[in-house]
């Protein structure tokens, strides 16, 4: 039986890897600048990539009314790479208990593959369901993005919402990014 591992990073030698914090210049950059500061500082609590995954879920569903969010980590068996469920933010694992995905399957499995922000809007009713202790219904809109380290996917988040997705949401995502990848590069070789 072949042993499934996730993906090491290879982090030394790269000078481009510092960032500098540019001053705030809208609501949505103090957003921003609050949930990457609090997954750089929840590394230090957060002894497995479980617990921060659920971090990052919740931290993101706070300041961006994200009602449900799933976290794909990327693995490898016998050199295919894939998707697993590590983590959900007001989601439970599908029936079929199912929590590997394929690169190009399913839409977290083609964000995967493609290594592209994906927003789609106009969700069917009944495509999926988000339950509260008051009712449920059904979103609006999905996001799922990739995060990538030096053109490795290194995990996948898939997001659903009551309101639209934005050209603004998608910038927001795609400068978190970066700092969920190092936390997730940071996890991986430690373990």
């Amino acid at each position: 039986m072949s042993e499934l591992k996730l993906m090491k990073i290879n982090t030394k030698g790269n000078d481009s890897e510092e960032s500098e914090v540019l001053p705030a210049k809208d609501a949505e950059n103090d957003i921003a600048m609050g949930v990457h500061a609090s997954i750089e500082n929840g590394y230090n609590s957060d002894k497995n990539l479980i617990k921060f995954s659920q971090k990052v879920l919740s931290d993101i569903a706070r300041d961006k009314e994200i009602s449900q969010g799933v976290f794909f980590i990327a693995e490898k068996n016998d050199g295919k790479p894939f998707l697993r469920y590590l983590s959900g933010y007001a989601h439970q694992l599908p029936e079929s208990g199912n929590e590997i995905i394929e690169f190009g399957e399913g839409f977290p499995g083609q964000v995967a593959k493609d290594s592209k922000l994906v927003i789609i809007n106009d969700i069917p009713e009944g495509y999926m369901s988000i339950e509260s202790g008051l009712g449920k219904g059904s979103p609006v809109s999905l996001i799922l993005f990739p995060v990538k380290h030096n053109d490795t996917v290194l995990a996948v988040i898939e997001l659903a919402s009551f309101h639209r997705f934005t050209q603004e949401d998608e910038k927001f995502f795609e400068q978190l990014t970066p700092s969920i990848a190092e936390q997730i590069i940071l996890h991986i070789n430690k373990s």
